[in-house]
């Protein structure tokens, strides 16, 4: 059995779906019955097929179509599964009587016990519903039990041995009738004659015999004959296979799956299905599919790594050997196969050229001849997407609209619960900012600090950089005469010049004199500079200006006096 398919075969043949309808509107009161009980069902499952439909729909014109086409299908499906259903009904009804109830509840579990559908369990049940009542004169109660016996039996039996159900319905149809040919079917050890089916008979009455049950099993009896079955392949533990299999092995749980699916498709089109519990009959087989397929699948993904593992040392140590032995060769047919081909090219390289260029132009006639027919479809898909787009426009705007609406409304439902979470997250924040305030002013300096102490360090390299620039001009002006300045940080208003000042830089200059030093008028000092100038090349000018903090006036004049001194040494 393929264990992957689960899922029903659709047929969209219009004849079909047309006469499907018909019989919708006979069994579910008219095709709206059925859609609304398709509806119904898809809403258990997520939501509905029609509301995921309904809702693709408003999205592109192509997904209408999809959409419109699965639900046709569906519907399709469960108004012919329906439709079966019912006459199903009506011959488990008629057979059974007042047990029909019974063998109904029978029917509906027959996908786990059975590994049958609904309908499936039904049309065997019912298939020699007439003989088993007969038989049980008349006691309908008696035959449903025994008839799910025989079903179970049949199932089992398929599954233990790997027989196809069919015969096996087939064989207990032809006991019904006394014909015991297909016998050997069942394949517990009996021959396909009436002699062998009277020792299958004999063998059960011994073993009940044994049991401390004594039965009387006759061959006329259809009862018998089932009962006398179902105590053999008791005996033989094939009893409650299929149940067993159900849970446990792959093509039990699939057919399980697949039963339970069939049961649900015929509830879309029945008002009195319990749908809830179809599609947790569906999901619960599927679940246990997926259960016993997995792990399988495991470990043949396992296997074959250990089969490659264990192929791959052998193969490899016997490529050397195998392209040393073969490579040649190949080589020797490859150059063989080329040599042969250019040949045969450069032989017949007019008829291929002749060839190439009818292909060309039968290829572009037949194109140019198709342009207008392609142009128009072309158009005519773009005008039907152009005018489903228009048709579906207002929904989709209109679904839009909802959703902005309905997000709003969220929004606005829940504000007091978002009011709350803000002030929560703020009141944590707050906590922590009051927890740890220490830290973060003690960081906060920190990082001030460092920024004031970077800035202090890139003034000094600046002056650093300003005082080499002026002995960089004086040593290119001026040769081996060079200027000598030094800034301490004493202040403005407390300038000492111990070590003397070579030149007042401008009026009202203030400064703090010493014991020991004098002052010169300025033409004194005029002629102390040039008096005390010696002959010779160079002259050293040394300048020390204590001004941590110089205006621009101040270092202008410093300036001016230092180029003041340096032209007063060549005069």
């Amino acid at each position: 059995m393929d264990v992957f398919d689960l899922c029903a075969k659709i047929s969209l043949d219009k004849s079909e779906y047309e006469k499907g309808l018909d019989d919708a509107k006979k069994s579910t009161g008219g095709f709206l019955g059925v859609f609304g009980k398709v509806g119904t069902v898809a809403s258990a499952v997520g939501k509905g097929i029609f509301d995921v439909t309904e809702r693709v729909v408003k999205v592109s014109a192509a997904a209408t179509t999809a959409g419109a086409a699965a639900v046709s299908a569906l519907t399709t499906l469960a108004v012919n599964s329906y439709a079966e259903y019912e006459q199903l009904v009506g011959g488990v009804e008629t057979l059974y009587k007042d047990s029909a109830d019974k063998v109904q509840e029978y029917a509906a579990i027959a996908y786990k016990t059975a590994g049958l559908s609904a309908n499936d369990y039904m049309e065997t049940a019912t298939s020699f519903a007439a003989a088993l009542v007969s038989s049980l004169a008349g006691d309908t109660d008696a035959a449903a039990e025994l008839a799910n016996t025989a079903v179970s039996d049949m199932s089992d039996n398929a599954n233990k041995f790997g027989t196809d159900i069919e015969s096996l319905q087939t064989a207990y149809n032809g006991f019904a009738k006394g014909q015991f040919q297909l016998l050997d079917n069942l394949k517990l050890g009996y021959g396909g004659t009436k002699q062998e089916m009277q020792r299958l008979l004999d063998d059960a009455n011994k073993l009940n015999a044994a049991q401390g049950k004594y039965t009387k099993y006759t061959i006329d009896n259809y009862a018998d004959i089932v009962q006398a079955v179902h105590d053999i392949q008791t005996e033989m533990d094939i009893t409650g296979t299929t149940a067993r299999e159900a849970s446990s092995t792959i093509q039990g749980s699939t057919s399980a799956a697949k039963a339970a699916w069939s049961n649900l498709v015929t509830g879309v089109a029945d008002d009195n299905a319990d749908f809830i519990l179809l599609v947790n009959d569906f999901v619960d087989s599927v679940g246990t599919a997926a259960q016993n397929i997995l792990p399988r699948i495991e470990i043949a993904l396992d296997g074959a790594a250990k089969l490659i593992e264990h192929l791959v040392p052998p193969i490899m140590a016997k490529l050397p050997a195998l392209i040393e032995t073969v490579l040649p060769k190949l080589a020797r047919s490859a150059v063989n196969i080329v040599q042969k081909l250019v040949s045969e090219i450069k032989a017949n390289a007019g008829k291929l050229i002749d060839s190439a260029v009818q292909i060309i132009t039968v290829l572009g006639n037949g194109i140019y001849q198709m342009l207008p027919t392609v142009a128009q479809s072309a158009l005519q898909i773009i005008l039907t997407m152009v005018s489903k787009l228009n048709e579906n426009l207002p929904q989709m705007l209109d679904t839009a609209g909802r959703m902005l609406i309905a997000f709003v409304q969220g929004i606005s439902n829940h504000l007091p619960d978002i009011v709350k979470a803000a002030g929560s997250i703020i009141g944590t924040l707050l906590t922590y900012f009051v927890n740890h305030l220490p830290e973060i002013v003690n960081g906060a300096l920190k990082m001030g600090s460092a920024i004031v102490d970077g800035i202090m360090q890139g003034i000094s390299a600046a002056w650093d950089g300003l005082v080499s620039w002026f002995n960089g001009i004086f040593n290119s002006l001026f040769g081996n005469r060079s200027v000598n300045v030094n800034v301490n940080g004493a202040s403005s208003s407390n300038r000492r010049h111990a070590g003397g000042l070579d030149y007042v830089p401008y009026n009202d200059y203030v400064a703090n004199l010493h014991r020991g030093e004098m002052v010169l008028t300025a033409r004194e000092a005029d002629e102390y500079r040039k008096n005390g100038v010696q002959g010779g090349t160079g002259f050293v000018v040394n300048q020390t200006i204590y001004a941590a903090k110089q205006t621009p006036v101040e270092l202008a004049a410093a300036t001016r006096a230092a180029f003041q001194r340096a032209r007063w040494a060549t005069v």
